[in-house]
């Protein structure tokens, strides 16, 4: 196995591949994160709306750290501004801190 490792290493340029990492966009991983972290607050929020009340502890929860949000339409309205927000944050830091120590 580790012979066919090899070959397979040998035409992608040896092992560079793996001694050169690429850096991240600290934009865009800020913007993904952003975008998935917001929708899934979002959700989360409507999902006791629209499925009678399923879920509703973990989001009176969620409520304790976010103002405003709750299991209502204008409660996911500020989970989703809360989670982009938040999402972008880590994204962006997380993509800043992987740069810097995978010199």
């Amino acid at each position: 196995m580790l012979i066919c490792l090899a070959s397979i290493f040998k035409y992608c340029n040896g092992l560079s591949v793996f001694m050169n990492p690429k850096k991240l966009n600290p934009k865009a991983s800020g913007l993904s994160f952003g975008i998935l972290y917001s929708a899934s607050l979002f959700l989360l929020a409507l999902l006791p709306v629209l499925f009678n009340g399923w879920a509703k502890t973990a989001v009176l929860e969620m409520s304790s750290l976010y103002i405003g949000y709750g299991p209502s339409f204008k409660g996911a309205l500020f989970g989703l501004v809360y989670g982009f927000v938040m999402g972008s944050v880590f994204g962006y830091l997380l993509a800043l801190l992987y740069n810097k120590f995978s010199r």
